[in-house]
């Protein structure tokens, strides 16, 4: 049975035949009001017998069935099917989900489970290839939705999840989290949790379980929906809101500090989700983005087989005929075999051009020469301008935003810089892809190394996904030898950062405030810079085309011939603040929980006054036998002691 990939050109064709036919008749009509004023009817018959209508329709009919088969090529008809082994490429992600009670709270439109959900099927529509899962959790986890590449049916799972799926209230994330390692667990590829709650009612049971978890292989990512401010949250059941044992009110808040505790002890990173639903994007391009994809198992699919070329083969052979089909009546002269003669050559000429003109016309280039010799010369103002407006034509090209990137580079703007190579990242071509990957980890060291002396976390964090970058590097080529040796330096240098970190020591004065200006400690050499000509890196759109792409970012130390005499400056910070208040945190958890346990020892002591005397464990023992020996065998039943307030999960 015959089908088509795009019906909707079908009626389109018909329209437009039809317009040609009604412009046919309106200039048939205008030629012979003009024959009428330029001749007497009694001489028109003599000037136009040679002119034979029959034929003059009968090219309209060839024609008009040309510009009919051209738009049905345009359907693409489809007629049998075939099988073929279809390979996806990506990475898996599990999204887990929170679907507490509190996650109905209004402060995020139209509340927060609404917001996440919404923000997740946006962010599913940019993955190519990747497999995803669905991991809901409140005060338990069940697995909605396995990996898999079906989008839709991941879409169909994640509108099912309400507050009302999970048995017990409550968020649970350390159980999420041993949830996830379960799902995970007999998979080869990189295991990916991506977090999504208000991390309300979180102890220290999430930064453990992230902390172990992290240990075992897992990198764990935070996005926090919520307000500071908070929010009441909903009773559906009653209409009202929510209210905890004691009848008030509550007022559920985002908690950025234990959210941000959890990612950085799974090693990944907190992000806001944001009214757009930004936070996932910004988690995607700056460390998903940057794990080398793999190939999963094949699988068998049936698709329709294409014959677009049947209309097309019809169309060309119409046109043919309109040209080798002459207006006027059959003369037997030489002159007439002569002019029939050069219509043919014209129609072979034609066919010629129809049948080459896909392999004339190639890609577009990605790098005009303006941009080129301005890269060349050093301008890299000018070739970074010329480069985005030629991105405003053709925002996806790859090579485009390669070109980009590296001016960027040249300009010192690192952080656009590394917004463009990560943007060229998804490219097919995998040289591309290799260059991207190495000189955004160049990128990253540069920010890094700008925030040495100022904000030491955020130089972890931009030396780590530089580690990372590299490591992409050399999954796609092992043999790249500038990579191994940037990969090994940055490691070691962020080694050296965080031992520095961890063992400078603290007051209560630098814990209160940003770690202070750094002192210059021992030499060091930057990165190595990857080296290469325009010639060298170019990746040519089309054979013979000289643009294309303006080179990696260039060696800031000649190819490493002078890295050994430039030196950075290294030394000692304070904690970060967020580290501080955690400590805060935890300690005044304790002490709750200390002065708990006082209280209930104060309780038991006896009063010196008091002369009732506890029974012994002995004469509890021979009181036992003795009534064992009357009335059989007892069990004892130890009492169970009730949960103090802060063991005690709520429901919300």
């Amino acid at each position: 049975m015959i089908s088509f990939a795009y019906p909707w050109c079908l009626p389109v064709t018909i329209l437009v035949c039809l317009l040609l036919w009604l412009w046919w008749q309106q200039t048939e009509r205008r030629r012979q009001r003009m024959l009428a004023r330029f001749a007497a009817p009694s001489l028109l018959n003599t000037l136009t017998a040679s002119i034979c209508p029959l034929r003059r329709t009968a090219k309209k009919l060839l024609v008009a069935g040309a510009v009919f088969c051209c738009f049905v090529a345009l359907a693409e008809p489809r007629y049998g099917s075939r099988w073929i082994d279809v390979k996806h490429k990506g990475i898996d992600i599990l999204f887990a989900l929170d679907s507490s009670r509190s996650m109905l709270a209004p402060d995020v439109r139209p509340s927060r489970l609404e917001r996440s959900k919404l923000a997740v099927i946006d962010f599913v529509d940019h993955l190519k290839g990747d497999r995803i899962g669905l991991l809901p959790f409140a005060g338990t986890s069940h697995l909605l939705c396995p990996l898999t590449a079906d989008y839709q049916a991941f879409n169909q799972s994640l509108q099912a999840v309400d507050s009302t799926l999970l048995p017990l209230g409550g968020t649970d994330i350390g159980g999420a989290i041993k949830a996830a390692e379960a799902v995970l667990a007999n998979d080869a590829n990189h295991k990916l949790l991506v977090i999504i709650t208000d991390g309300e009612d979180l102890g220290t049971n999430g930064i453990a379980a992230a902390q172990a978890a992290h240990s075992r292989g897992m990198t764990i990512f935070t996005i926090g929906v919520g307000t500071a401010a908070g929010e009441l949250i909903p009773d559906r059941t009653s209409g009202g809101f929510v209210k905890d044992n004691s009848g008030a009110y509550v007022r559920s808040r985002l908690d950025r500090q234990a959210l941000k505790a959890i990612a950085e002890q799974g090693g990944g990173i907190y992000a806001d989700l944001g009214t757009r639903g930004e936070g996932l994007e910004t988690v995607y391009r700056e460390r998903l983005a940057l794990v080398p994809a793999r190939e999963f198992a094949e699988k068998r699919t049936k698709v329709p087989i294409s014959r677009s070329e049947w209309p097309l083969a019809l169309a060309i052979a119409l046109l043919c005929g309109d040209f080798l089909l002459s207006g006027r009546k059959r003369q037997r002269s030489f002159h007439r075999a002569i002019a029939r003669l050069a219509r043919l050559r014209k129609a072979s000429i034609l066919a010629l051009i129809l049948a080459a003109g896909p392999g004339l016309l190639g890609p577009p280039s990605a790098g005009a020469s303006d941009g080129e010799r301005a890269f060349a010369a050093g301008d890299f103002q000018r070739a970074e301008t010329f480069y985005r407006e030629l991105l405003r034509d053709d925002p996806g090209n790859p090579v485009l935003l390669f070109n980009t990137g590296s001016a960027a580079y040249k300009n010192e703007r690192f952080s656009e810089a590394v917004d463009a190579f990560g943007r060229a990242i998804p490219a097919a071509d995998p040289t591309l892809q290799e260059k991207a990957y190495f000189n955004q980890g160049n990128a990253w060291y540069r920010i890094g190394e700008k925030t040495r002396q100022s904000a030491v976390k955020q130089t972890i964090e931009a030396w780590q996904s530089a580690l990372d970058a590299f490591t992409a590097v050399l999954a796609l080529n092992p043999e790249n030898r500038n990579a191994a040796v940037n990969r090994d330096f940055v490691k070691e240098q962020l080694e050296r950062l965080r031992q520095e970190t961890e063992n400078a020591p603290k007051s209560p004065e630098k814990e209160a405030r940003e770690p202070a200006d750094e002192q210059a400690k021992e030499p060091q050499q930057p990165p190595r810079d990857r080296q290469a000509t325009p010639d060298e890196s170019a990746v040519p759109d089309q054979p013979g085309d000289k643009t294309g792409d303006a080179g990696d970012a260039d060696d800031v130390n000649n190819g490493g011939q002078n890295s050994k005499s430039e030196r950075s400056a290294s030394g000692q910070a304070t904690a970060p603040a967020e580290q501080s208040d955690g400590i805060t945190d935890q300690d005044r958890h304790d002490d709750e929980h200390t002065t708990g346990q006082t209280t209930e020892q104060g309780d038991n002591r006896h009063d010196p006054g008091n002369t009732d005397r506890a029974m012994t464990k002995e004469e509890a023992k021979r009181l036992l036998q003795a009534i064992e020996g009357e009335e059989g065998r007892l069990d004892l039943v130890m009492p169970q002691h009730p949960t103090t307030s802060s063991e005690t999960m709520n429901d919300w």
